[in-house]
């Protein structure tokens, strides 16, 4: 799938498509079901399906944690089934008139012949164009415009703000209920301290820059994916206190495999919450509660299969 960068301005080769419209953070089942809706439009029109959104470090509900930067974000939609994914500078565009961003943006810039959004997507300078502002000024210029319904699951709304909450209390299975696949953090393993090796339990480190969130601290069961492969694993969210307090960062234990990492891109998926984060009396004890951990998701789990990364599009 093709990532694209746009700016006010510029004019990008993406052929006559439908663009989903969003910031989709999380690539949740009420963004799931907006995707569909726009795959299908572009399928029955014989059209591209493309992505608009904006960058996850710009000012869109800014102070906020991402639940993906842009490259998991990116990664989700491609596997859904979008041809590109248009990445918007927000400030370009921050001071348009709806009607402007329909036309020089949506129409002339990115070749949209219809455009598909949420019962409550707000564009233009101040927000002030709304579902109905955007359905109009795309049959304006003889484009077509869907929007999409609330999306409830067992009664509320899905949002990005309920699955960050379960995140943060560790509820892992609540979250991927929610999200519609795992919550995962993926990117290039780096270099730690090597102190799991030496206590005969090698993880691998992988990097979460800063704004975006971190689950609650804890021992997860997780999946990790390398080269098309997936493997059981043990992932720890915290400081590793009992080796001595280190930034908070992600670390992750994979079960059967031997092999160097670093340097190389994996994908954790987290799947369940086992415990919370312990400060231990000696590595010994340390060491002894790992195995209990391993063994505990070795004997209560089966493989994890990709149907359960829910990685197809429904």
């Amino acid at each position: 799938m093709e990532i694209l960068r746009y700016a006010f301005g510029n004019t990008i080769d993406t052929g006559r498509c439908v663009l989903a419209l969003g910031f989709f953070d999380g690539v949740h089942l009420g963004h799931r079901r907006l995707l569909l809706a726009a795959r299908n439009l572009a399928k029955e029109m014989k059209l591209r399906f493309g992505v608009f959104t904006f960058d996850s470090d710009g000012p869109i509900k800014g102070g906020e944690d991402r639940i993906y930067g842009d490259e998991e974000k990116a990664e989700l939609l491609g596997e859904l089934g979008a041809d590109f994914t248009v990445i918007c500078d927000f400030k370009s565009v921050a001071d348009l008139s709806p009607e402007s961003f329909v036309s020089r943006v949506l129409v002339d810039g990115l070749s949209a012949e219809a455009a598909v959004a949420g019962f409550n997507y707000r564009f233009g300078k101040g927000a002030s164009g709304d579902a109905a502002e955007l359905v109009r000024l795309m049959n304006v210029h003889g484009k077509r415009a869907l929007i999409c319904d609330n999306y409830t699951h067992r009664g509320e709304t899905v949002s990005a703000t309920r699955i960050k909450a379960h995140l943060q209390r560790g509820e892992a299975a609540e979250a991927a209920e929610l999200l519609g696949a795992p919550f995962r953090i993926c990117g290039e393993v780096i270099h730690g301290n090597s102190a799991g090796r030496t206590l005969g339990f090698p993880t691998v480190n992988t990097a979460r820059r800063g704004g975006l969130l971190l689950p609650r601290r804890g021992v997860y069961r997780t999946a990790t994916v390398i080269d098309g492969r997936i493997y059981s694993a043990l992932t720890n969210v915290g400081t590793c206190p009992t080796l001595g307090e280190r930034q908070e960062h992600c670390e992750t234990y994979i079960l059967d495999f031997d092999g160097d990492l670093y340097g190389k891109k994996v994908t954790v998926y987290f799947i369940g919450f086992l415990r919370d984060e312990i400060c231990f009396n000696s590595e010994k004890d340390l060491v002894t509660q790992i195995n209990v951990d391993k063994n505990r998701i070795i004997k209560e789990n089966g493989d994890v299969t990709w149907q359960e990364l829910g990685l197809n599009l429904q």
